[in-house]
């Protein structure tokens, strides 16, 4: 019989036997080899030691959440606009004849719209994904993190008759998976639980399924499992029920098999999961009535750590709290530690349906500063009760002249006297933004597109994020900032002055060239995209360290003393 895994490692193995030989796998061995370290020739030490490697040195972002990482990660699974096919613009006339505007002949702009679109939606579906997996709510070991990331990429479209994803081309338009928290629980529950051979209580079906290994199976089975049939979910009438803190995994199982088969989307349906919260804290579920008048169905949880309330969580999309149980989870939260604190994130949603219920009525309605300084966010985030932003946030911003409202309190502003972040709605933000003179904090416009008429600070004591900016022409950076530069994305400028002094890391990563640029003095300079070395100048006092491509590599180019370079092998990553 053959040998069941033990570790995630042999489980990767078991389902990816080639990959300890991967010429990737094998040159960070070596390295590691090279560098004095012992490591056995067996694919599980192999296969540990690339992976702590990727996180410790190379900031993989899937396994550390470095944001370079992730963007490059993401952009290298998003379909490129040469290979949208023809049949994809086929349907949409042939959806557009049928709706009776006639035989209409889609246009190269049009063309270029919808295929921004798909280019989106398969971005923002694989962030989600990347910001889980490798962020603290996901808390996962490094070769799920892996063995999931590298899984998805594989998956196309979800056939829920056959209940198998199909395969995913180049050619896929579509998103990808949706991201189910508890079905990827699940999915790691299983895997675990079948390292200690305990699989005897689970059917057939499943025991085969972990033996082979599919992720893109494995999930959507889980997906079964996490969206069973919903009792009706209009009865507010139920019951709290408290499971005490303990390391007894019988309680975790009790918590956990409760939670499915309703959809929650709560990791704690995992087993395993539960077995970790239930080992910081007590837990509290509010059941709502079934039809036979048993309260099973869970509406609202309620996660302590420490003696104090650490999580709320509803079922909603984002697992925001249903409105009509504002008020019983408001009673419970009063009688817990710590629940004082979600008190603002019931009266944020009640203001926040206010001001949507107003700009539905009349987009441009004059709001009150007090209200522009709460729609975006600028003294203080609006607290909901699911994991990401209320989604009416930006339908609200999306209605609005963003940078009208925003002028009417920034341009008045000699001093911001705290972190400015705008990164929600810079994407939006046209011409015409004057921001304050000096930022005492991180000024954030990570998704501004264009820096056409702006006006940046004249100082930041953090940092600077301009993430996507991909041209600058006749910008005006601030002659100092304190901490990092993001200018990940710039490939084009005109007539750019980099500040003097960066006191952190100046991105640049994705420029071909460095000619006619003074590079400032930096802590690090990552220069990893550039085509040549021509024209690339450091202060003569520089003494940090500058990354640079491989590919480029040459005993020619002479650095500052005390200054070090980083020849990067994994740029293209």
């Amino acid at each position: 019989m053959e040998k069941q895994p033990q570790t995630g490692e042999q489980y990767v193995h078991k389902n990816n036997p080639n990959l300890h030989k991967s010429e990737e796998v094998e040159d960070v061995v070596n390295y590691l080899k090279e560098s004095g370290e012992k490591i056995p020739n067996e694919p599980e030490a192999k296969l540990r030691a690339y992976l702590g490697f990727m996180a410790t040195y190379l900031y993989d972002g899937i396994l550390t959440g470095d944001e370079e990482s992730i963007e490059r990660q993401i952009e290298h699974r998003v379909i490129k606009p040469e290979d949208v096919p023809e049949s994809y613009f086929e349907a949409q006339s042939r959806i557009r004849r049928e709706q009776g505007h006639g035989d209409v002949v889609i246009s190269q702009e049009e063309r270029e719209q919808m295929i921004q679109a798909i280019q989106a939606d398969q971005r923002a579906s694989l962030e989600k994904w990347a910001e889980y997996i490798s962020g603290p709510d996901g808390n996962y070991p490094h070769w799920f993190e892996s063995y999931v990331w590298d899984s998805i990429g594989k998956l196309g479209v979800y056939d829920k008759q056959k209940n198998k994803f199909n395969k995913r081309e180049l050619s896929t338009v579509a998103q990808y998976p949706e991201l189910n928290q508890e079905a990827l629980a699940y999915v790691y529950d299983k895997i675990t639980k079948s390292f200690e051979n305990d699989m005897s209580d689970e059917d057939e079906k499943l025991q085969k399924l972990i033996q082979a290994g599919n992720f893109g199976n494995l999930y959507a089975y889980a997906l079964v499992e996490a969206n069973a049939t919903k009792e009706t979910l209009s009865v507010t009438e139920g019951s709290w029920k408290k499971f005490d803190q303990t390391a007894d995994p019988r309680t975790a199982r009790r918590l956990s098999d409760s939670l499915k088969g309703y959809g929650t989307g709560w990791c704690t349906a995992g087993e395993e999961t539960a077995r970790g919260q239930l080992y910081s804290g007590d837990f509290y579920v509010y059941y709502s009535r079934n039809h036979e008048g048993n309260d099973t169905i869970p509406r609202i949880a309620v996660r302590m750590a420490n003696d104090r309330v650490a999580e709320v969580r509803g079922v909603l999309p984002e697992q925001e709290l249903e409105p009509d149980f504002y008020d019983i989870a408001r009673q419970q939260l009063e009688n817990l530690p710590g629940g004082e604190s979600y008190f603002k994130k019931v009266d944020d949603m009640k203001r926040l349906t206010e001001l949507d219920r107003l700009t539905k009525e009349n987009s441009q309605v004059d709001l009150s500063l007090d209200d522009i300084r709460f729609l975006y966010e600028l003294e203080y985030k609006i607290d909901g009760f699911g994991r990401d932003t209320d989604p009416r946030i930006l339908d609200i911003v999306n209605r609005r002249n963003a940078v009208n409202d925003l002028n009417k309190i920034l341009s008045i502003i000699e001093t911001w006297e705290d972190d400015l972040d705008l990164s929600k709605y810079s994407s939006r933000l046209s011409k015409g933004l004057i921001l304050p003179k000096t930022v005492e904090g991180n000024l954030d416009l990570r998704y501004l597109k264009s820096s056409e008429a702006l006006t940046l600070p004249q100082s930041i004591s953090g940092s600077l994020n301009l993430y996507d900016l991909e041209s600058a022409d006749e910008l005006v950076l601030p002659e100092a900032i304190s901490g990092d530069l993001f200018l990940s994305n710039l490939s084009e400028f005109k007539n750019l002055v980099l500040p003097k002094q960066v006191g952190g890391i100046l991105f640049l990563s994705k420029l071909k060239s460095a000619q006619g640029l003074v590079m400032p003095n930096a802590d690090v300079i990552r220069l990893e995209g550039l085509s040549s070395l021509d024209g690339l100048e450091l202060p003569d006092d520089f003494s940090g360290v500058v990354w640079l491509p491989v590919k480029l590599k040459t005993d020619d180019f002479v650095v500052p003393k005390g200054a070090k370079i980083f020849w990067d092998i994994y740029s293209s990553r």
